[in-house]
C-alpha cells in the first residue's frame, strides 16, 4: 500500500467511526463496526507512520549517495564477491575482500560502528577519524560495518482475542459510577414493574418498584520496565524505537487480556473470570468431571442455560490445548464425535477444524484454565454485554537512567511505560464460565 492511499484510507475509516461514535442509540452491531473500524484505524495509523519512515530512510539514502563513506567498491575475485567468516569475533576464512586481516576485524568493533555512525552523520571528531582509518577502503572513503537487522529475533507474542469484543470506555475520573437496576427475579422481565388491569385498584404493591443501585468500576496504576544497553541505542537509534515500541504493545496487550480475564480486583481491574460462581459475578455451568462422549451433549446444554436474551452476538474463549481436547473426543467405540464440524466422510486430519460451537466462533486465548478438574475452561456469552473497561491513561512511556550513576556504570538506560485503568462485570447474566467439576 502505497503512503497516499493509505492516507485516504485512514481519512474514511475515521470519518465513519466518527459518525457511528455519534449515534445516541447504537445497537450491537453498530457497537462492534466502531470497535472494528478503531482497530482498523489503529492499524492504518502505524502503516502510515511506516511508509513515512520508509520515505524519511529513502531520502536520508539518496543524501548519503554523495557522501565520501558510500565510495567503498565491493572487491571481486574470480568473478565472486568477498566472503568473511567469523566465530566467537574470530576471523576463521577471508576471502575475495582484498582487506588485511586488521582492517576486517577493525570493522567489526563497536568503536568503529560507533565512529561510522558519526560520520555518515557530519558528526565525526578526531577520535572518530582514527577509528576508521582503520577500516579505511584503498580506493577511498571507509567500509561500511556489518549491519544491524531490524529485527529482534524473540518469540512471537501470542494473539489476543477477548479485548477485541469488550467495550472501553474512556474517563478522567478514578472511579466511573453506572446506575443498576436490581432485578433478579427471573430472565423474563427487566424489571419488576407488571401491568394493572380493570377493576383492579390500589396503590401498588411494593415489591413492583424498581430497586435501584450502582456498579462501581475503580481505575488503577499499571506499570512495567525495558532496559537496553547504550551500545543497542548507538548500533541501531533509527530502528530501536520501533522494537522497542512492538515489545511494549506485546506486553501491554497480554497484559490487559490477562487481567480483564483474570484480575483479582485487589489494586487492578476484577477479570470477567475471577468472581465466576460468586455474588456479582457470571454464572458457572458444570460440563461433567471428564470428557469424553458425553461431552457433546453437556455443552450443548451449557450453551442453551445462556438467556435469550444475550445469545446474539456471543463468543467462546479457550486454550488451544482445550480446543484440540475436545476435538479429539471420541465415542465409546473410539470414533472421533468431529465435535467442531468434520463429516463422517472426512474423519482423517486433512481437513480443518471450524472453530465454532452450535453456530458461536470460538477463540483462543492463553489466559483462560486449561482442562482440569475443577478448572473453568470457556467463557462463553456475549462479553460486550457481560464486562466494562474503562481507560484513563492509556500508556505512556518516560525515559530513565539517562544521569544515573549506577545506570551509566553498568551502560544501561531504560523505559517507564505506565497506563490507568479499570473493568469488571457489569452485567453477569449476559456470559458464563464452562466448568470441568470437581
Amino acid at each position: 500500500m502505497k503512503l497516499k492511499e493509505a492516507q485516504q484510507k485512514f481519512q474514511t475509516v475515521l470519518a465513519e467511526a466518527k459518525a457511528l461514535n455519534e449515534k445516541e442509540n447504537r445497537t450491537d452491531e453498530e457497537t462492534k463496526s466502531l470497535s472494528e473500524k478503531i482497530a482498523e484505524g489503529k492499524e492504518l495509523k502505524g502503516i502510515i507512520q511506516q511508509l513515512e519512515e520508509q520515505e524519511a530512510d529513502l531520502k536520508e539514502l539518496g543524501e548519503f549517495d554523495n557522501t565520501p563513506a558510500n565510495n567503498y567498491k565491493k572487491a571481486e575475485i574470480d568473478g565472486k564477491d568477498g566472503e568473511a567468516i567469523l566465530r566467537n569475533n574470530k576471523i576463521e576464512e577471508l576471502t575475495g575482500f582484498g582487506l588485511t586481516e586488521k582492517a576486517a576485524r577493525a570493522i567489526v568493533e563497536p568503536s568503529y560502528k560507533k565512529a561510522f555512525l558519526k560520520f555518515s552523520l557530519g558528526k565525526e571528531d578526531k577520535a572518530d577519524l582514527k577509528a576508521l582509518s582503520e577500516g579505511s577502503d584503498p580506493d577511498g572513503g571507509y567500509l561500511v560495518p556489518p549491519d544491524i537487522r531490524n529485527e529482534v529475533i524473540a518469540r512471537s507474542a501470542h494473539p489476543t482475542r477477548y479485548l477485541d469484543f469488550i467495550d472501553t470506555i474512556p474517563t478522567v475520573r478514578d472511579v466511573v459510577k453506572y446506575p443498576k437496576l436490581n432485578y433478579t427475579t427471573d430472565d423474563i422481565y427487566s424489571n419488576p414493574m407488571r401491568i394493572a388491569w380493570g377493576g383492579e385498584t390500589g396503590d401498588s404493591d411494593e415489591a413492583d418498584n424498581p430497586q435501584w443501585g450502582e456498579v462501581k468500576i475503580e481505575v488503577f496504576t499499571g506499570r512495567f520496565f525495558i532496559e537496553f544497553s547504550r551500545d543497542l541505542r548507538d548500533d541501531c537509534p533509527q530502528t530501536l524505537e520501533s522494537i522497542l515500541s512492538d515489545l511494549a504493545v506485546d506486553s501491554y496487550r497480554l497484559g490487559m487480556e490477562q487481567i480483564h480475564l483474570q484480575g483479582t480486583g485487589n489494586d487492578r481491574p476484577l477479570g470477567i473470570m475471577a468472581n465466576a460462581g460468586e455474588d456479582g459475578g457470571i454464572d458457572t455451568v458444570n460440563i461433567g468431571s471428564t470428557l469424553g462422549a458425553g461431552t457433546p451433549a453437556e455443552l450443548i446444554k451449557a450453551v442453551m442455560t445462556l438467556p435469550e436474551q444475550y445469545s446474539d452476538n456471543c463468543q467462546g474463549f479457550l486454550t488451544r490445548s482445550t480446543f484440540g481436547e475436545f476435538d479429539g473426543l471420541s465415542d465409546a467405540d473410539n470414533n472421533l464425535i468431529n465435535l467442531f464440524g468434520v463429516s463422517d466422510k472426512q474423519t482423517g486430519l486433512t481437513q480443518a477444524r471450524i472453530p465454532q460451537l452450535l453456530g458461536y466462533d470460538l477463540y483462543k486465548s492463553a489466559f483462560v484454565a486449561s482442562v482440569g478438574i475443577g478448572n473453568l475452561i470457556m467463557l462463553f456469552g456475549n462479553v460486550r454485554r457481560a464486562y466494562k473497561r474503562v481507560q484513563r491513561l492509556i500508556l505512556s512511556a518516560e525515559p530513565y537512567g539517562l544521569q544515573d550513576k549506577s545506570m551509566l556504570k553498568a551502560n544501561q538506560m531504560g523505559l517507564h511505560f505506565r497506563f490507568r485503568e479499570g473493568g469488571r462485570t457489569v452485567q453477569p447474566r449476559a456470559a458464563l464460565a464452562f466448568q470441568q467439576s470437581d
